[in-house]
């Protein structure tokens, strides 16, 4: 019996499969090896996830049972525990100190001889990444949801209660602090996203004082004489912490003006679409006329001069910024995919207050476009900076391109992308639909289901599409007990666009750029369109792009790399007088062009300059989405291409 209970001890099997190790890795071959540390790393991965989950699993409930005497009896463990752990770190390295110096290990005893920095030091890594953890958001939303866990559920909304109570005294510290009553001190943001916050907070509390602190915030911005951040630099004790800043100008923060009369888009492009929806919002929440016609004279100036056309904004690396109209270069520009974002926070408002799809369609291009770009296909990397042209070898450190990456990056010293492309992708349901009084509006085409309160009625939508690559989609309404009217955005690309229910053809009112019609008891509904492969040509004031073109089909802008068409894109001219075809490959949704290539026959390797007539090649070129670059090779690519008009001159 004693013999039997020391085979079942843990210490024995230990020791018991060491042995086994030991063994196995004398007399295994190559290939079993590798199966066995392969199965390791595997089980070594998903035993590294599980265990932070395990340790909430049975100590946060563990915790919950210790009742009123809670926060004194994990005191008195912490001080045990740390106490305990320094003891053990003294008294070592007093050991050390004492038994070392007389063995024979002198190269040792050298390196013990000076004292460490920190006597003891806790690590503490996060539980997980941030991929990892909307990965279990997912998770455990869809497992209450399938198993109808009410208990899990509750749990879940406990804890979203106490960090919205976390939240709120955050939010009271900082309304405590700042304002214009006595005793509060006057200042504002230097980069604008807590005005965002107060107001998403006021519309899930109701309380006044966060609202009104987000519109102190924006009214108090670029106002003459007591300009914050001015009389901040003049401190004897300032921090510069940036460098890049010490020739600080207001534009850069969107201080230069108060906010109602800044007629520009200026300065950091995330602080200013940031800030452009804060105002929309405010402007919403207190009927303010004045204030909603600046966020359309930003909004015109932006997307109507400032803009790319990916959706992407920001044209200078350099305090990634606005320059002037039109300027608009594609191989050193910034785009930071943050900046598409919040040009979708913006036009998202824009559409909530004023029902006009013109919103939509800047928000379905930057989505479509830079946002998607942002993230690599298998979602493990990123762009921080969304080029429209790359030539790899001049993306050089210390140069006007450093900026500029032909493949994404892992992850950010500042990691703010990464995180928001996550959170915009996981909140797409609030961009697909809004709804105000009897009215759905349908803004995006992208499969879902949904519930929406309509009135007193719940209405269930649900949307079957495989849009952009065919140009139909199924929407079934059901729970309608009342009239609701449903309002489908009708695209600029599209062209005879019909509604059908059961196959019947309905009769639609157009109204800003949508089809409305009324829904009185349950229906299925298809929407279907026309929409080809297009070229499009840039503003003749956009020097970048004069005499050049790109495609687009949908939504989707494309581009070329130089994987499908060889390296010096550059060479590449694109003959608009013939139509874009479908590829049939399967590994993108591609598009084929005809075109020419320029010749470099005739020109010596040592010739940097010389009178050699043009001459062209025949060639197809391949272009694939812009959001799908970069998911193969690194090389070059290019959205823009020079226009082929040759044959047209000399008819």
């Amino acid at each position: 019996m004693g013999m039997s209970k020391l085979m079942k001890s843990l210490p024995f099997r230990l020791v018991l499969g060491v042995a086994i190790g030991i063994i196995a890795g004398l007399i295994a071959n190559e290939s079993f090896m590798n199966l066995v540390v392969t199965l390791n790393y595997i089980f070594g991965q998903i035993i590294s996830f599980c265990v932070p989950l395990i340790v909430i699993g049975f100590i946060a409930p563990s915790i919950t049972k210790l009742g009123k005497n809670a926060s004194r009896l994990l005191g008195v463990a912490l001080i045990l525990a740390y106490t305990s752990s320094l003891g053990a770190a003294l008294f070592s390295m007093a050991a050390g100190y004492t038994l070392i110096p007389h063995m024979s290990i002198q190269s040792a005893v050298d390196g013990l001889r000076s004292l460490p920095e920190v006597v003891f030091k806790l690590d503490i890594p996060p539980i997980m990444g941030v991929m990892s953890a909307l990965v279990f958001s997912v998770m455990i939303g869809l497992a209450a949801t399938w198993t109808k866990a009410v208990t899990v559920t509750k749990l879940l909304d406990e804890f979203q209660k106490i960090v919205l109570e976390i939240v709120q005294k955050m939010a009271d510290l900082v309304a405590n602090t700042f304002g214009v009553e006595e005793g509060k001190r006057m200042g504002m943001p230097g980069h604008q996203e807590i005005e965002l916050a107060l107001m998403k907070l006021y519309e899930e509390t109701g309380k006044e004082s966060y609202k009104e602190l987000a519109k102190y915030f924006i009214d108090e911005r670029g106002c003459g004489n007591r300009n914050y951040f001015l009389e901040e630099m003049k401190q004897k004790d300032v921090k510069r912490i940036f460098p890049e800043l010490n020739d600080y100008r207001p534009e850069y923060s969107q201080s230069h003006l108060p906010v109602r009369k800044q007629r520009t888009a200026e300065g950091h492009a995330v602080r200013a679409v940031y800030m452009y929806a804060a105002m929309a919002d405010i402007a919403a929440e207190y009927d303010d006329e004045e204030l909603l016609g600046a966020c359309e004279t930003l909004w015109n100036n932006m997307v109507h001069r400032r803009m790319y056309v990916t959706g992407g904004i920001g044209s200078s690396g350099i305090l990634e910024r606005f320059t002037a109209d039109y300027d608009l270069p594609n191989d050193y520009n910034y785009c930071e995919s943050c900046a598409s974002i919040g040009l979708a926070f913006f036009a998202r408002r824009m559409m909530q207050i004023t029902k006009k799809a013109k919103y939509v369609e800047v928000m379905e291009r930057a989505l479509y476009n830079t946002v998607l770009a942002g993230i690599a296909m298998d979602g493990k990397s990123f762009f921080y900076v969304n080029p429209l042209e790359v030539w790899p070898p001049s993306c050089m450190e210390r140069t006007s391109k450093e900026h500029v990456k032909s493949v994404r990056q892992k992850w950010f010293g500042v990691a703010c992308c990464p995180a928001n492309i996550s959170r915009t992708l996981a909140s797409l349901g609030e961009y697909i639909y809004a709804c105000e009084k009897d009215t759905i509006y349908v803004n995006l085409f992208i499969g879902n289901e949904t519930q929406i309160t309509v009135g007193e009625q719940k209405v269930h939508l649900s949307l079957e599409t495989d849009f952009p690559w065919k140009n139909q989609f199924k929407i079934n309404v059901s729970g309608v007990k009342e009239s609701v009217q449903l309002a489908v955005r009708i695209p600029e690309y599209a062209q005879d666009y019909k509604i059908f229910c059961e196959g019947r053809e309905q009769f639609y009112k157009e109204k800003d750029g949508y089809a409305y019609i009324t829904c009185e008891k349950n229906g299925r509904y298809e929407v279907q369109f026309v929409s080809e492969p297009r070229f499009v040509r840039a503003n003749p004031k956009v020097r970048a792009d004069e005499g050049k073109v790109c495609v687009m089909w949908g939504p989707l802008v494309y581009t070329v790399e130089e994987t499908d068409n060889g390296e010096n894109l550059q060479a590449l001219y694109i003959d608009t007088a013939k139509p874009v075809k479908k590829s049939e490959k399967e590994e993108f949704p591609m598009l084929i062009a005809a075109g020419k290539r320029i010749c470099e026959s005739g020109w010596g390797e040592e010739e940097l300059y010389g009178s050699h007539p043009l001459e062209f090649a025949e060639t197809e070129i391949t272009l694939v989405p812009y959001a799908y670059w970069g998911n193969r090779e690194n090389g070059e690519m290019a959205v823009w291409l020079k226009e082929y008009l040759s044959d047209r001159n000399n008819k």
